[in-house]
């Protein structure tokens, strides 16, 4: 009967240990589950051997007690760090922490092996009692230590969760806190320090108790995505119970009639039946993949197959890039030498591409008529053709299917694209199984292409719009140039030839004209960022020297004109590494804004410190003003294209909008941060951020 419990607990924990890193084997959450598992699998091999030895020894006994310790020793730090990971697909635990839980497993493993955890094995009333060792107290560290650090995070997660998520904190906390601590009771704390090893034969049980508390978790709250097999998991395993028992009944009944078998064969026999059965359809599936790949054969899963293309789909939108995966997938998959995905629009192909195939090949008479006229609307299978011109075109082509991508047009259907396969690499016929899978993948493919392609058309014209926005601004920067130095002449002339009231309309003009030029470098610049076209050109640069001194210089005159106040409260000088002209230009643009939007006679506080976030040392600097402040609404839309508020409208109607969105752009560059504040007596604070020297 203990034999059975055994087998029965090491199956349900070994399959569904398996079932869940399968689901997600890139999971950090699935394998530390996994590996929880493998753990208990040795955890209730080891610990019935050390019930009953196969060798009747003191010696043989200790060294299976002293392996159970060494499992042990792995289940607390795995433990803890399956409660710390959990749902998450990543360790969040940083590389030190997690490599000091590896050493100390590792160390209280290497101590179990040596009399330093159990000293020796005596026998009290006739059962066995390990003696402690002077390591005890490092085991109690690893293992009880690492339980209770993992019940602590599982009930801080449970308090700080809601709804469902709280719900499977719950099950987890529940499930691995009455497990493993009547694990620790009844296999460490009483033959430690009760000298009772009696409890010992009712480990396998808590193995069970705890992956039938999360089965039931996972029935009801769909806990690690494994609901929809449980009740296949479940069948499956009562098959290979009774397949197990059956097998072991017939091999004792057989060969027990001429050979004696004792028990230790028996119980090995059955384990290894057992896991066999575990292990058979992965390996099989292994040795099918890998045979597969020498003889070519191109077996695949259907399903798999279409889950991949659909995810393939639906992650990019660009064009180029989907078509390419979408080729590759299926060359690798269906293991074809060649393919081609052709966008057809009224029966003409407009856009070819290929992977191995010569593209003129699609060009000719012969591939028009059997893709427009013999196929239209339906699969064409080169080998299905009649005798003749067009089965020889295929041959000499090497083109084997051709598939008809046609979408859904109101009442009719239209033509997409068609889908051109290659011979296999095996040199066998393309099957049903072929056929249907590719007859149920169409039309998905034809919608992902029409929505790449439109998405490809409308960025030709964004394209096409930017570059007549580039020559358009080329072509009047030059005759705004002539214009801004002959009234820059013109308003210097010291003379009397030109009376003070018309200085003055030129003076306008002026500054008008230097508003549009920079206008148009603002925009130059903006097409030249959504090109990724910028280049950076750093240097150690001081930033009120460098910086700011040479942008309030530029703003004088604006200074002057509105009667504003700069105050400085830089009390250091400050370096970073930074491209002088992009800093300049920020802190240009900031001081630019500020003083227009400020009232007359205001003061403007630049401020410059260091701060540490993200583990980066930076460099802040903060413009403080008076002015009109910016609206709750438009604090999202400050730093877009073109966006002007209100306000800022009816107070300076010339601008495009660009420079702070220039301005967020180079700081971006600069691994830094730009954001604003609204200050309640009125007023904002811009704020830039870079990494300092």
């Amino acid at each position: 009967m203990v034999i059975i419990q055994n087998i029965f607990a090491f199956i349900v924990v070994a399959y569904l240990g398996i079932s869940v890193l399968l689901r997600d084997p890139k999971s950090a959450t699935h394998r530390l589950f996994f590996l929880l598992a493998f753990l208990q699998d040795v955890y209730i091999v080891t610990n019935y051997f050390s019930l009953y030895p196969p060798l009747p020894t003191i010696a043989d006994q200790l060294i299976w007690i002293r392996l159970v310790m060494l499992v042990g020793a792995f289940v607390g730090p795995t433990l803890f760090l399956l409660a710390i990971t959990f749902p998450r697909n990543t360790i969040p635990l940083p590389l030190l922490y997690r490599v000091g839980i590896v050493v100390l497993a590792c160390g209280t493993a290497f101590a179990t092996l040596m009399p330093l955890v159990f000293s020796a094995l005596v026998f009290d009333r006739g059962m066995p009692v390990p003696i402690p060792g002077p390591w005890i107290g490092l085991y109690f560290l690893d293992v009880p230590g690492l339980f209770i650090a993992s019940f602590v995070v599982l009930f801080l997660k449970y308090r700080r969760t809601r709804g469902t998520e709280k719900i499977k904190n719950l099950y987890l906390f529940l499930g691995i806190s009455i497990s493993f601590l009547l694990l620790i009771v009844t296999t460490f704390i009483a033959v430690v320090m009760f000298h009772r090893s009696d409890l010992v034969g009712w480990g396998p049980f808590f193995p069970v108790l705890l992956v039938g508390t999360i089965a039931y978790a996972v029935v009801k709250h769909h806990f690690l995505d494994m609901r929809p097999f449980i009740l296949r998991s479940a069948t499956f395993l009562l098959l290979i119970i009774m397949l197990a028992l059956v097998a072991g009944i017939l091999f004792l009944g057989i060969v027990n009639h001429f050979v004696p078998i004792d028990r230790v064969t028996f119980i090995v026999f059955l384990v290894v039946m057992t896991i066999v059965a575990l292990v058979f359809h992965p390996l099989t599936e292994l040795l099918g993949t890998f045979t597969n790949r020498i003889f070519f054969k191109g077996q695949y899963n259907t399903d798999l197959l279409l889950s991949r293309l659909t995810r393939i789909m639906a992650s990019t939108i660009d064009f180029n890039v989907l078509t390419a995966q979408i080729l590759k997938t299926l060359i690798e998959e269906l293991r074809v030498t060649k393919a081609a995905l052709l966008l057809v629009t009224n029966h003409s192909i407009t856009e070819t591409r290929v992977k191995e195939y010569d593209t003129h090949i699609f060009e000719k008479k012969d591939f028009e008529d059997i893709a427009f006229h013999r196929g239209g609307t339906s699969q064409v299978v080169c080998d299905d053709l009649e005798e003749g011109t067009l089965k020889e075109f295929c041959s000499t082509a090497d083109i084997e299917v051709i598939i008809p991508l046609r979408l859904l047009d109101g009442q009719r259907e239209r033509e997409a694209g068609i889908l051109v396969l290659g011979p296999k690499a095996s040199g066998e016929p393309f099957f049903e199984q072929d056929l249907s899978f590719l007859r149920i993948v169409a039309p998905q493919l034809a919608i992902a292409l029409e929505n790449t392609r439109t998405v490809h058309e409308l960025m030709k014209l964004d394209d096409t719009k930017s570059e007549f926005i580039r020559v358009v601004s080329h072509w009047m920067r030059t005759p705004l140039s002539e214009v801004r130095w002959n009234l820059e002449a013109l308003v210097d002339d010291t003379s009397r030839r030109v009376p003070k009231r018309i200085k003055e309309g030129l003076r306008t003009a002026y500054h008008a004209t230097l508003a549009l030029n920079r206008g148009f470098n603002d925009v130059f610049t903006t097409l030249e960022i959504e090109k990724g076209a910028m280049v950076m050109e750093c240097v150690v640069m001081d930033i009120e020297r460098e910086g700011i001194t040479p942008a309030l210089s530029k703003l004088r005159p604006l200074l002057e004109e509105r009667g504003v106040v700069i105050k400085r409260n830089i009390p250091i000088s400050y370096a970073c590494f930074a491209d002088k002209e992009k800093i300049g230009f920020v802190i240009e643009a900031l001081l630019d804004n500020a003083i227009r939007y400020s009232p007359p006679k205001s003061v403007i506080t630049i401020s410059v410190s260091e701060d540490e976030w993200d583990d980066t040392h930076n460099l802040v600097v903060a413009l403080e003003d008076n002015g009109i402040g910016i609206e709750p609404e438009n604090v999202d839309l400050i730093f877009k294209k073109f966006f002007r508020g209100e306000k800022a409208k009816a107070m300076s109607p010339d601008g495009f909008g660009l420079s702070l969105f220039i301005a967020q752009a180079y700081i971006a560059l600069h691994k830094g941060k730009l954001w604003v504040q609204k200050k309640e007596t009125g007023g904002s604070i811009f704020s830039f951020s870079i990494p300092g020297k």
